[in-house]
């Protein structure tokens, strides 16, 4: 077995060749459906990943310049209890745009033309003989060639920063806007050195986590996203081991058909930092599922 034709990488599919390269075999290549709860309840998972597809919505059409006072206004005349989780991130991300030491700096200039935004815009560049692609939230570029990428996370809980250096999100988005940003910045390549990553957390407004890029670190991503694309490609042809990270396969949706449980983690206790971070084969990328009418 080879590597379908056309396959494409993205930062799911890899996160989960480096949580489980079985799970990645079973999601990826085998295209295995196994209907595992993700996380139990079911009704309060399920509704958790609708809300942060609302907000990732609500914030796009923001971005895309619907008026502030009519998204606030549909927000706020949600008539259901359980979206007032909602309401909060909503509050949290306008009380942000007002402030210059929050979001304010960044997307306060919207109105004046000042920086340009591409929310939720994506890039595809060429990876060891592969197409390798990313879904940005939101990539911002200023008149000196400056590009900030911004990631919205409705987290329950605020992750580590060692935990968010080690995704590899956190290494492929930049690497693919310095190959592909170009497209963005009127033909102009986009400099490493001049690229910052922002994960902003809904629930944690004032403490975004800030990633700065280098020359340095896309070369190293470039040789490490190489070595990791030839080995998967060299183990297409046989059976891919599974995780020695039991961990991993709490939230996993063929965790019994791997002989690993069938009791899965509880969403409420969960320690893991947001549901949408555990790779493709667990959740539905929340850029795939249908918009929400509010």
């Amino acid at each position: 077995m080879t590597l379908p034709e056309g396959f494409q990488f993205n930062q799911g599919n890899i996160q989960d060749y480096l949580d489980c390269q079985r799970r990645f075999q079973l999601r990826h290549l085998l295209h295995v459906a196994w209907p595992s709860l993700v996380s139990q309840p079911a009704s309060e998972t399920e509704n958790y990943i609708q809300l942060g597809t609302a907000f990732h919505y609500l914030v796009r059409q923001h971005l895309s310049g619907v008026p502030l006072d009519l998204l606030i206004a549909r927000v706020h005349n949600i008539p259901h209890q359980e979206e007032n989780e909602l309401i909060t991130w909503w509050d949290n991300y306008i009380s942000a745009l007002k402030d210059p030491a929050q979001l304010g700096a960044l997307l306060a200039p919207h109105v004046h033309k000042e920086i340009i935004h591409w929310p939720e815009v994506t890039l595809t560049t060429t990876l060891a003989g592969y197409r390798a692609i990313a879904k940005y939230d939101l990539v911002t570029l200023t008149p000196t060639g400056t590009a900030t990428i911004l990631d919205w996370k409705t987290s329950h809980s605020r992750p580590r920063r060692q935990w968010l250096q080690e995704r590899i999100q956190t290494r492929i988005y930049p690497y693919i806007l310095v190959n592909a940003g170009k497209d963005l910045n009127r033909g102009i390549p986009v400099e490493p050195m001049h690229i910052e990553l922002h994960y902003w957390f809904a629930n944690f407004p004032a403490q975004p986590e800030i990633f700065s890029y280098s020359p340095e670190q896309f070369f190293a991503d470039e040789a490490y996203l190489c070595d990791l694309i030839h080995q998967i490609d060299q183990q297409a042809g046989f059976d891919f081991p599974l995780t020695h990270n039991t961990g991993h396969c709490r939230y996993c949706v063929y965790q019994s058909l791997c002989d690993r449980g069938t009791n899965v983690g509880n969403l409420s206790t969960s320690e893991i930092s947001e549901l949408g971070e555990l790779g493709e084969s667990v959740i539905p990328d929340i850029q795939q599922i249908d918009e929400i009418e509010l």
